[in-house]
């Protein structure tokens, strides 16, 4: 009797199942989707091995995010990733709203001090940023980012044990192009981004990309009303790309960017303590419970931060064609190229 229950509740159960199946197989097919309908995934180039590969071959845990994943996750500046990138913390640093904290793989570098290499390489078109004091960059002009995690010292030095970061960004293809784009919310803040691109004749192509970002700081003094954790940034860039033959481009840049960075004031999280060793450990300052409400005291003045200005020019040949197309006519595997990189950089620091 209860053999006979339990199959008459499995043939129920499958009759359920196969009732809409059943109908399913007599509804009319649906019609093919027309091709503005299909969405396909574009295959990814990465350079994170010094020469253009796909993604799924390269042998390096890399995640890349393209122009239109950045609008996506609607990223304004290089700290805009955080959460995007597994085991990486990624976020603005200590003391200027210009310094980031990076982290990957819990290797980075937690205070913006000038004698302090970073954990994480910072890279703009290949060219290394040596501190993290100006690197929270606003993401303008930029073709693609690529996030490197793990040591990467035998490509990029001995500054990227926990990783590398690198930003690449757009150059001047075959047509004109040109967009600008407008931003302004509380706090004062008003962003303008500027891009256009035309080629020259049949080999040559200039872009030019602006940038000019502020606020007037969101975080206020009680006692004195004044505010702090300003932005002032303006940058610029160049490019002028030639491709004389089908065998060699050349890259020409410039590039300038000045940040007038204030201090930057926040809400303690854990207590601070003072360590003296003949009458031991004693509490500074305990942190505030409940939600933060941007008030915080400072006995220094607005006035006192850093002025940062960063310029650069460049040449980069690049001969990794020529090594292809002698690899295709010996049939032979594809060398890496010949690159040739010539890039001057300066961080100047101005007292305020």
């Amino acid at each position: 009797m209860k053999r006979n229950h339990l199959s008459m509740t499995i043939g129920l159960v499958l009759g359920l199942l196969a009732a809409p199946w059943a109908g399913a197989q007599d509804a009319p097919a649906a019609a093919p989707a027309s091709d503005g309908e299909i969405e396909r995934l574009d295959g990814i180039t990465v350079t994170a091995r010094r020469r253009e590969e796909s993604i799924q071959d390269v042998p390096v845990s890399v995640s890349a995010f393209g122009e239109q994943d950045l609008q996506q996750i609607q990223a304004q500046n290089i700290d805009s990733l955080q959460g995007s990138v597994p085991n990486m913390n990624i976020v603005q640093g200590r003391g200027s709203s210009g310094a980031v904290n990076v982290f990957i793989r819990g290797i980075g570098q937690p205070d913006a001090l000038q004698t302090f290499d970073p954990g994480v390489g910072m890279y703009v078109d290949d060219v290394y940023y040596s501190r993290i004091q100006g690197a929270l960059f606003g993401l303008y002009d930029v073709d693609h980012i690529e996030v490197l995690r793990g040591p990467q010292g035998t490509l990029y030095g001995k500054n990227s044990t926990g990783g590398a970061i690198k930003i690449v960004t757009r150059e001047p293809g075959d047509t004109t192009e040109g967009n600008v784009e407008l931003t302004a919310g509380r706090y004062g803040l008003f962003e303008t981004k500027a891009y256009a691109a035309m080629p020259l004749n049949e080999h040559w192509g200039l872009s030019a990309a602006l940038m000019s970002t502020g606020n007037d700081g969101y975080v206020k003094d009680p006692d004195t009303g004044k505010r702090y954790n300003q932005n002032d940034t303006e940058a610029m860039r160049v490019k002028l790309v030639g491709r004389p033959t089908d065998t060699f481009k050349a890259v020409f840049s410039l590039d300038y960017t000045h940040q007038d960075n204030p201090l930057t004031l926040g809400n303690p999280e854990a207590p601070l303590i003072q360590t003296n060793l003949p009458t031991g450990t004693h509490v500074l300052l305990e942190p505030r419970g409940g939600e933060y409400d941007f008030r915080t005291r400072t006995s220094f003045g607005p006035d006192d931060g850093q002025k940062l200005i960063h310029k650069a020019r460049g040449c980069q040949p690049d001969l990794e064609r020529l090594g292809r197309l002698v690899a295709q006519e010996h049939h032979r595997v594809p060398p890496a190229g010949v690159q040739g990189l010539h890039r001057h950089r300066r961080l100047a620091v101005l007292a305020r």
